[in-house]
């Protein structure tokens, strides 16, 4: 309507130039990833508190990642953020469609986070794009999850992201090896001990890592049941992608190493492959039980090269016992045409040996 009348007057009327939506939500994100950082350096609220003395966490550490705290109910109310939301001109509707605030059945509007630490998600170029958060005191009587992840927007995919990667990306590929852990707790302990070629899972996800060159993974999962399956999971598909995987031996979740303890799970590595098989071969006795590891172990390297399964028969062969030919036909019986590839691996087999 404004512009239909200055063309009837004419006058030159001039359209406001409004941002994409993704740079819009990079800007709010941005704003709001500084406003809970300063909610931590806040003495009354509990955040800092949690972090330095219950998760002993540094505090140039804490600055270094931008980690914030979003108040309880009790601390500040339910709308402290969203308030300053409105003083700062922001767009609600573009808050509440990325998940920062919510509206109620009345019609009012609220803070998502509540009594929770906030850890800002980067891209590559610094710009914050989501927030991961864990909840400071455990709520037993209305369940809440102890961590929640911002929703999916233009700018944030939870299958495409990796917390404290755009700090760490520099450290990863100057020495072209990757240390795995799961959460990011797990992960701020490494880095504050010197070791910052390292990224965090969040829930166990492996996401794509086409961005950034490596070669070699460590994996340091914690140390019980849940860890051991992700160790599993993670290395078989990670051998798959020809990558060289080793597991650390830490008889305690990361978060709780020294760096000398550290350290030393990482030189005590051992390959992916022959840990698998000591995890599971347990009767040294028993032919089926031979034969049930050698299935299991089977079903990892499928779609490996030939010359990968030649080695790798040949190690589980020996450590299993069993002739190189028995290992080769159930490893080769995977794929379609393992006859002829068995006979053109043998026939290599001993030309070597001749």
């Amino acid at each position: 309507a404004l512009e239909h009348l200055c063309n009837i007057y004419g006058i030159e009327y001039k359209k406001k130039k409004t941002s994409p939506i993704p740079v819009l939500i990079k800007e709010i994100n941005n704003f709001v990833a500084k406003f809970y950082s300063l909610q931590l350096d806040n003495d009354y609220f509990q955040g800092k508190e949690y972090l330095i003395n219950k998760r002993k966490q540094n505090l140039s550490t804490i600055k270094e990642f931008s980690i914030g705290y979003a108040p309880s109910t009790s601390e500040c109310g339910w709308d402290l953020l969203y308030k300053e939301l409105i003083r700062q001109k922001f767009s609600i509707e573009l808050a509440e469609k990325i998940g920062l605030i919510k509206k109620s059945d009345k019609g009012s509007y609220y803070d998502t986070y509540h009594g929770r630490i906030i850890f800002p998600i980067h891209n590559l170029a610094g710009d914050v794009i989501g927030f991961n958060t864990r909840l400071v005191v455990e709520d037993k009587k209305y369940k809440l999850p102890r961590y929640l992840l911002s929703l999916e927007t233009e700018v944030f995919s939870r299958k495409e992201i990796y917390y404290g990667l755009h700090l760490t990306k520099k450290h990863i590929e100057k020495k072209n090896i990757c240390v795995l852990v799961e959460g990011i707790f797990d992960f701020l302990r490494l880095y504050e001990q010197g070791i910052k070629n390292c990224i965090p899972l969040l829930g166990g996800q492996l996401n794509d890592l086409h961005k950034v060159k490596i070669d070699t993974y460590y994996l340091m999962m914690d140390a019980d049941k849940a860890g051991i399956n992700y160790n599993s999971k993670i290395g078989s598909r990670l051998i798959r992608d020809n990558k060289v995987v080793r597991i650390c031996r830490n008889n305690k979740d990361p978060d709780d190493l020294t760096r000398k303890e550290i350290i030393s799970s990482i030189k005590g590595s051992e390959d992916f492959i022959a840990w698998y098989v000591n995890k599971i071969y347990k009767y040294e006795d028993s032919i089926e039980h031979k034969l049930n590891v050698l299935n299991e172990v089977g079903k990892l390297l499928v779609g490996l090269p030939q010359e990968n399964i030649l080695l790798y028969g040949d190690f589980i062969g020996r450590k299993l016992g069993l002739p190189l030919k028995v290992v080769l036909s159930h490893l080769l019986s995977l794929t379609l045409n393992y006859s002829e590839v068995l006979k053109e691996l043998f026939q290599i087999k001993e030309n070597i040996v001749e």
